[in-house]
């Protein structure tokens, strides 16, 4: 068969047209090595080991082979090694930019990743699979950009929550970083297990709709007895008892403000409702959705509110 047969490395190659970055000639070696069993060791602890890619991006190569150096040596506690933990420190961060489009797995290993880097003296659960003692409440949906998502890590070793905020944001990448650190009881709950308020804020880049027909919308949506969306598992419930308020406000552009409650057996999401209200708009993509605070819920908030 022409498509699955063996090929000669000589021969002009189906894909020679795309450009991976890194040389043919460093390709073809990694096959000899790996027909032979043999690795060829990161760059980060190694040196440079000549793939090519330092041809386009030399600056971004030295900067993180300079930072590996941090690490070397740095791994985490086996389980039956792993001390408990002796401190909790608590995260606001941002997300912004074209990071906003990261998933909620992609985030937490990003935050994962730069603890690591970091040198942070994280915790580690224990078990088959040990995983690090990083927690997060509710996210911000895929595309919407917040200055108000939440995290918690515990640490084996007392530091400075400053410290610690630093440290990350030296390693994060551009579009998250860390507003806030501050360190909180040891038997304080974690954030996803306990009840926040979410404050979103809605602009909409061109004025399509008046202020009197954004507050007619939301009159309506706000009177009904019941708000019912589907899950993503398909099941149908009902997100009234967690609006709290949607109000109009007078601006360049016309803004929405929304609180929302995000509980430990689920939350409302601004998008939804949304959908609801503007869906002409929404389905153009013409909404920006901001997340500017969350604060945890106590009797008092939920009765004011």
């Amino acid at each position: 068969d022409e498509y699955l047969r063996a090929r000669d490395p000589d021969e002009p190659l189906p894909w020679d047209h795309i450009d991976p970055l890194v040389t043919r000639e460093f390709l073809l070696s990694e096959r000899e090595k790996a027909y032979r069993g043999e690795t060829t060791p990161s760059c980060r602890v190694a040196g440079c080991v000549g793939c090519g890619l330092m041809r386009y991006t030399r600056d971004a190569c030295l900067r993180s082979m300079i930072k590996a150096k941090k690490t070397i040596g740095h791994k985490p506690i086996p389980p039956h090694e792993n001390p408990p933990s002796v401190q909790k420190i608590r995260l606001r961060y941002r997300k912004s930019g074209i990071l906003r489009y990261l998933s909620h797995m992609e985030v937490m290993e990003v935050f994962i990743r730069a603890s690591h880097r970091a040198c942070l003296p994280i915790a580690f659960s224990h078990g088959f699979n040990p995983r690090p003692k990083i927690r997060f409440a509710h996210p911000s949906g895929v595309g919407v950009e917040s200055v108000a998502e939440i995290a918690e890590m515990e640490l084996i070793e007392r530091m400075e929550p400053e410290e610690v905020r630093t440290k990350l944001n030296e390693e994060l990448p551009e579009g998250l970083d860390v507003i806030e650190a501050f360190e909180v009881p040891m038997r304080y709950p974690a954030p996803m297990n306990q009840t926040w308020i979410s404050t979103y804020e809605v602009r909409f880049p061109e004025r399509r709709l008046s202020r009197r027909e954004c507050e007619r919308r939301i009159a309506d949506l706000l009177s009904r007895d019941e708000i019912i969306v589907k899950s993503g598992k398909g099941r149908l419930r009902d997100i009234r008892p967690l609006v709290m308020g949607i109000r109009c406000e007078e601006g360049e552009t016309c803004r929405i403000v929304m609180d929302l409650l995000e509980t430990p057996s689920g939350r409302a999401r601004a998008e939804d409702l949304l959908e609801m209200m503007f869906s002409e708009l929404a389905d153009q993509g013409e909404i920006r959705i901001s997340k500017v605070r969350s604060r945890v819920a106590n009797k008092s908030s939920l009765e004011t509110d």
